[in-house]
């Protein structure tokens, strides 16, 4: 992560009154700082392709403003990359559990033919497999105050399925108890699914994002 702050002034060889009033502007530097990060975060899990495989790689790009005591300001975006990999549709034990693919599936079976045969005969596309990549970009906004943090946001922009996202969190400290309450609404990032949401191009479905 890289950032970026207001460098506090140092007291050396000054007087009392010097080194109070040095404290103070570096007090007020705090209350105005402007910090800018950036991360690289990237996971994956094996699993049948097309389906259960994950490769998910993401790059925070956040700043935090704060404003003389009037609270902090964020900004957050965050460029996104999920993977599950080729969806194979003439594999009937992988392309029967996605979307109302069993239909064509099991007719194919009965048949004896491709999966892409009997598409064809109903009309449908004729696709033998699906790359199941999606690209995007997330968006988040907050604001904190006296230990009150609000934030809205949309799940990444570009995916099959976009949501609105955001929170709202209360925490305090007293004798050395701490405690939080927060009511939220976050993107299930567990599954490509889940995530993105598909887009089935057989029949034109999407579904999922949740």
């Amino acid at each position: 992560a890289a950032t970026s702050r207001a460098k506090p002034v140092k007291a050396t060889n000054v007087s009392p009154e010097e080194a109070a009033l040095l404290k103070e502007i570096d007090a007020i530097n705090d209350l105005k700082r402007t910090e800018v990060s950036v991360e690289v975060a990237g996971r994956a899990r094996s699993g049948e392709k097309g389906l259960s495989a994950l490769t998910d790689i993401e790059i925070p790009i956040e700043a935090r403003i704060n404003t003389l005591g009037l609270g902090q300001f964020g900004l957050k975006i965050i460029p996104v990359v999920v993977d599950a990999g080729t969806l194979f549709q003439n594999d009937p034990a992988v392309s029967g559990q996605f979307g109302r693919n069993a239909i064509v599936v099991e007719r194919a079976r009965y048949a004896k033919v491709p999966f892409t045969t009997i598409a064809r005969q109903q009309g449908l596309p004729n696709v033998a497999t699906l790359d199941q990549e999606a690209k995007g970009v997330a968006l988040n906004l907050s604001y904190e105050l006296a230990g009150v943090r609000a934030d809205i946001g949309s799940s990444p922009i570009g995916f099959p399925v976009q949501n609105v996202v955001g929170g709202l969190r209360w925490s305090g400290s007293d004798d050395g108890l701490s405690l939080g309450i927060e009511v939220a609404r976050r993107s299930v990032s567990d599954s490509y699914l889940s995530y993105a949401g598909a887009k089935d191009s057989l029949y034109g479905l999407t579904w999922g994002g949740v």
